[in-house]
Parts: structure tokens; C-alpha cells; sequence
């Protein structure tokens, strides 16, 4: 970039300035550093933390250009995780019965280790999200001192 583009991007701010590609927004700080040599000059003048400054500054010490883009949030590996052969079974009885977790891991009972809450957690990562039927729902109108009947559901036709 030429001089007089990065004062224009200087004046506009590190958020404002996402519009024209992350990996150069994160490239204006670092090349501001290597100017000053300061990150106390420039985090203020990127609108930004100096912990900011840092952290694209050694990953573009380390890895160039690329050390700049969007890294993925999710964990390579998951060492903890619940092996394939035991959550089947788990999700194979859950598609046949549509028990809860408690009731689930009764009916599981020879696989003796398995805990309600275990069974949750691999409920909620196998199932697709189940969607209310806010159709049938209605708030009464007793006023805010009505606890009784929080929600009435109507019966379905």
C-alpha cells in the first residue's frame, strides 16, 4: 500500500477498516511497528490493545502472510471425547425409545458406566435441535402477580 492510503486507513480505525480484507487490516499494524518500533505508538493509533499488537506481530514473525488469516476456533483433536463404539448405542436406543437421559440410562443399563449426564452431552451432539411449537403456547394475562400457570399449553386438534 502506498503511503497516503495507509494514513487514510490510519484515520478510519482497526474495526472500520475490516471492510478491506482482514489479512491486510492485520498486516497495517505489524508494518506500522516495523516503522516505529514502538507497540506503545502503535496500538493507539490503530484504535487497538497492545496485546493485539503483539499477538499478529509474532504470528507474522513466525509464519509470514498466512500467520495473519482466520484460524479455525474448533480443536484438532478432542483426547476426551467419547469413542464411536460407545455413543451408537447410546444414540441407536435413544431413535428407538425417545427416552430422556435418566430414563435412557436405565434402559441402557448392561453398558454399567454410563452416566444421565454423559448420555446428554452425546444427545446434544448427534440430535439436530428440537423446535418448540410456540404455536401452542400462550401467556395468560394475570397480571404480574399470577405465578400460577406460567404458561398455558392448548391441546393439540
Amino acid at each position: 500500500m502506498a503511503g497516503g492510503s495507509a494514513n487514510s486507513l490510519e484515520a478510519l480505525g482497526y474495526q472500520e477498516v475490516y471492510a478491506t480484507g482482514k489479512v491486510n487490516v492485520r498486516l497495517q499494524p505489524v508494518r506500522t511497528y516495523q516503522e516505529t518500533s514502538s507497540i506503545c505508538e502503535t496500538a493507539p493509533r490503530w484504535q487497538t490493545s497492545r496485546q493485539v499488537v503483539r499477538k499478529w506481530l509474532r504470528r507474522y514473525e513466525a509464519e509470514g502472510l498466512s500467520g495473519l488469516e482466520d484460524r479455525p476456533c474448533r480443536p484438532r483433536n478432542s483426547p476426551e471425547r467419547t469413542a464411536t463404539e460407545i455413543e451408537d448405542p447410546i444414540f441407536r436406543g435413544w431413535e428407538r425409545t425417545y427416552y430422556g437421559r435418566h430414563r435412557l440410562a436405565l434402559y441402557l443399563r448392561p453398558m454399567d458406566f454410563l452416566s444421565p449426564h454423559m448420555i446428554r452431552h452425546i444427545l446434544r451432539r448427534r440430535r439436530s435441535p428440537q423446535k418448540a411449537n410456540l404455536a401452542s403456547v400462550s401467556i395468560p394475562s394475570g397480571g404480574p402477580g399470577n405465578k400460577k400457570n406460567l404458561f398455558c399449553y392448548d391441546k393439540p386438534t
